[in-house]
């Protein structure tokens, strides 16, 4: 008898369904199936099915509708990852206008706090380590069509954000992160940028030690192939499709803006490179295309002219290399700066003024790449000095390979009228066939002079008597210069 008092139950819940469906209260609906052709109205807490196979099948355009205070909660266990599904939603699309699941929500005029329209609350509680993901998107399933397929997609410029996350995002495509983003003008571009990150960072504290702050943190695994690959952390592909002749427009790789908030004393620089580790800091491969103009100028690096509206002392530098420091055990052959060849001039002075400047009393060494020294300038008491280690050609005269100054005492022969005689000037350095320059610093009154022979360390000076004897000239000072 209690099986007949089920069915008779059961008929007259479905009698009262062909208009519409209200369960009670704590209504429970075993393995039977339950089916409305109508609205479906819950007022309490309402259980249907225990099994996994059971279902809940809406047919037409009726409507599964809560009360006020009322919710729909589905609860099922498993201990097997993806063998228990506790809700799914099969729908087939028949119209652009079908979706899924709809949720629509409208927040009231005084809420307060956080809303949403879904909320997932997931808990942890697996200790085999299994995954847990609070929102899972499948793979596609039957074949692309020309449309765009997207797993997540934000419609409209309406939201603040259109992702707004508190913790790390990763991405584990081996392709890497793409972006693509359509101007909606031909002419104007969002004035923030197609990809705009505000990123806020916590700066340093006083008293707390340095603290590293990085808006933009790229940490790529290392490149394992065995091949002549190409890895960069940061791939940029620009496509100039400008048409606009009239003008030239201006086209940044990156564009780093100026720096803002209140100017400070501490370094700020626009971009910083640890170079520990890499081959090179910055690599540059300057090419230039054929195209319709005929004075176009590329630069590997460009430097604007600099413009100075400060007040103080400061000293402006368009490029610095800062003091080397060698701490290894090794002997490596530093330069500043190494120019190739191929230029037509490997260094250029765009300027009719030029100056170039050394520390003070300082000296400049100009050496062959054997470390030969040919030639150098050293300031001495604000004068330069110069020293040439090779031979000097003025025009097209004579090569000079060395010039020799120094003083001498010569003490003139007491000669009678019309007579001749030779005196010898200590000369350090000179050799024969120098040519010899002397200038006495008092020249005898009544003789006439003349370099005589030059050897080795010595110049021979002969002199010539008068038509009066003027006596025996003191011994003095003379100056002398050997070319050789």
């Amino acid at each position: 008898m209690p099986h007949k008092k089920w069915i008779l139950v059961m008929a007259f819940i479905l009698f009262s369904a062909f208009a519409s469906s209200t369960l009670l209260a704590a209504t429970t609906v075993g393995s039977t199936q339950l089916s409305t052709d109508g609205n479906l109205t819950v007022n309490g807490n309402t259980t249907l099915g225990n099994g996994t196979g059971d279902t809940i099948t809406l047919q037409g355009s009726g409507t599964y509708t809560l009360g006020s205070v009322n919710s729909f909660q589905i609860t099922a266990t498993g201990s097997t990852l993806n063998t228990v599904s506790p809700l799914t939603i099969t729908t087939t699309s028949a119209t652009d206008a079908n979706a899924g699941v709809s949720s629509v929500y409208t927040q009231s005029s005084g809420a307060t706090g956080e809303q949403a329209a879904f909320l997932t609350i997931a808990t942890q509680s697996s200790s085999s380590g299994g995954n847990l993901y609070g929102f899972q998107v499948e793979e596609l399933q039957g074949t692309a069509s020309s449309g765009t397929e997207a797993a997540f997609y934000q419609r409209g410029t309406a939201w603040d954000y259109g992702l707004l996350t508190q913790d790390t995002i990763r991405h584990e495509l081996s392709g890497g992160v793409q972006v693509l983003l359509a101007s909606t003008s031909a002419t104007t571009l969002n004035s923030g940028g197609h990809l705009n990150l505000d990123i806020t960072t916590a700066g340093p504290t006083t008293g707390t030690g340095p603290v590293e702050g990085i808006g933009v943190n790229l940490t790529p695994s290392g490149n394992t192939g065995s091949d002549a690959d190409t890895f960069a952390g940061i791939g940029l592909h620009i496509n100039n499709s400008t048409t606009d002749a009239a003008t030239d427009d201006n086209i940044y790789g990156i564009n780093i803006f100026s720096l803002s908030g209140t100017a400070k004393d501490a370094d700020d620089t626009a971009m910083y490179i640890d170079q520990a580790g890499w081959d090179d800091g910055i690599k540059i491969d300057l090419s230039q295309p054929d195209d319709s103009d005929a004075t176009d100028t590329d630069q590997g690096i460009l430097i604007n002219a600099a413009t100075s509206a400060s007040n103080d002392a400061d000293t402006i530098v368009g490029i610095k290399i800062s003091d080397l420091t060698v701490t290894g055990g090794g002997a490596p052959f530093e330069r500043g700066l190494q120019i190739g060849g191929g230029w037509d001039a490997n260094l250029f002075f765009d300027d009719t003024t030029s100056t170039i400047q050394i520390a003070n009393t300082g000296t400049f060494t100009f050496e062959d790449s054997g470390g030969n020294d040919l030639l150098t300038l050293s300031d001495s008491s604000d004068l330069g000095n110069v020293g040439i280690t090779g031979t000097l050609t003025v025009g097209s005269g004579t090569a000079i390979s060395k010039i020799l100054k120094g003083t001498c005492t010569v003490d003139p022969p007491d000669l009678a009228a019309n007579a001749t005689g030779t005196a010898s000037c200590t000369s350090t350095g000179t050799l024969a066939n120098d040519t010899v320059f002397l200038t006495p610093r008092a020249a005898p009154s009544t003789q006439t002079w003349s370099v005589d022979t030059v050897g080795s360390g010595s110049i021979t000076i002969r002199f010539q008597e008068s038509g009066t004897d003027g006596g025996d000239p003191a011994s003095g000072t003379w100056d002398w210069t050997a070319i050789r």
